[in-house]
């Protein structure tokens, strides 16, 4: 039984006459129109390389990690949109490459494509939905708003601007970006967090905004473990902060905390992404080490002899073990960037390396809720290199 059906939707063509198309489920023999929709849009740039091939979208279609969906109007492929599924520890669905031949903007066929991956997507009942939306596209961040996301973050610097060719105006920026949305789907309690304390406000937003009950636990200084020297003002006194003087909640993350990076491990397990096209590397921490910020520091050293190259991170904060990582980042001019809530069992964050790319977020196009996300980011931004 096939759990994505076809849906009949009505578009106003140029002219004023209208007319149905049909958006429905990847049937073998789309490939070309698929690609042709990719090609049209992005040229021979688009960083999904593998959307180039018709064999290889008819293999991804065939294993079931992206679900590939057309619009199809009078025989032809008039636009495309996939569902990416995330497994193993994360649990959570993207709708993604979202294209729409350009005769056929304007005719509502997009919002169509987007409101049909949508509800696709809740139907096969991840934690979350997630969305990457284009931060020079405010229609589509609109669209994703109405239909109940919630702006959480940014992914700062992904794309080189000057190797991805596509129709948005991108101003002065050197580098494409991209806003982070969620809509919780069977993830309603993300539970207890830790948050350092300089982002702790941004989290009881969000949490507040997804209407998830969340008990976070942050600190303003505590222990370190033994032989683990950090700076005095992110950790002043080993010992000093009772529940006296912070408050219980912070008594508890404190003493989570000591205990944590007693039994730390020295190596860090990571999983590292690089794509030395667009010059931008993601990075996820699996497990915590004491050896996190060298891991960082070889990494960088390694794209020494080209500009341009970003690293986003991302850490877990279902652990004490995020204060350590957050601090030792922070001195490699990492900062945060905002949330990736209730997409598994862990609890996220992002933080972000620009390298010697320029940011101006001020070029980008965007919705009142991401401009207010995009004001505080630059906040941290301006302060990556002050403790």
């Amino acid at each position: 039984m096939n759990i994505f059906p076809e849906r009949k939707v009505k578009i106003r063509k140029a002219d004023g006459t209208e007319t149905y198309s049909t958006i429905r489920p990847y049937k073998e023999g789309d490939e070309t129109g698929i690609v042709n929709c990719v090609r049209e849009e992005y040229g021979d740039t688009y960083f999904k390389r593998d959307f180039y091939s018709p064999e290889k979208v008819r293999e991804y279609a065939d294993a079931g990690h992206i679900h590939f969906f057309v619009a199809e109007h009078e025989g032809f492929i008039a636009g495309m949109v996939i569902l990416t599924v995330f497994g193993g520890r994360e649990d959570y669905i993207e709708p993604a490459s979202h294209i729409v031949l350009k005769k056929y903007r304007g005719t509502a066929l997009g919002i169509s494509l987007a409101h049909y991956a949508l509800e696709m997507g809740e139907k096969l009942r991840p934690c979350s939905l997630f969305v990457h939306a284009v931060t020079f596209h405010r229609s589509t961040q609109l669209l994703c708003e109405k239909y109940g996301m919630v702006p959480v973050g940014f992914r700062l610097g992904t794309f080189l601007t000057s190797r991805m060719s596509n129709s948005y105006k991108l101003g002065r920026c050197e580098k494409y970006s991209e806003g982070v949305m969620i809509l919780p789907v069977t993830k309603k309690n993300a539970g207890v967090i830790y948050l350092p304390q300089e982002v702790a406000q941004y989290g009881r937003r969000i949490y507040g905004q997804l209407k998830a009950p969340v008990e976070i636990k942050t600190l303003p200084a505590h222990a370190v473990f033994p032989g683990q020297e950090l700076a005095a003002k992110a950790f002043p006194t080993a010992g000093a902060a009772t529940a006296d003087t912070q408050g219980a909640a912070e008594a508890d993350a404190d003493r989570a905390f000591t205990e944590t990076i007693k039994t730390m491990a020295e190596e860090p397990q990571l999983q590292i992404r690089t794509d030395s096209l667009q010059r931008t590397a993601l990075v996820r921490v699996l497990s915590s080490g004491r050896r996190i910020a060298d891991k960082m520091r070889e990494l960088i050293d390694s794209f020494r002899e080209e500009k341009g190259w970003t690293i986003q991170i991302t850490l877990s904060t279902s652990s004490p073990a995020v204060f350590y990582e957050y601090d030792q980042l922070r001195r490699l001019g990492f900062f945060f960037t905002g949330l990736k809530p209730l997409c598994g069992a862990e609890e996220q964050m992002y933080m972000q390396w620009l390298g010697d790319m320029q940011l101006y977020m001020e070029d980008y196009a965007l919705t009142d809720s991401f401009r207010i996300l995009c004001e505080e980011i630059e906040d941290f931004y301006r302060n990556r290199n002050t403790l």
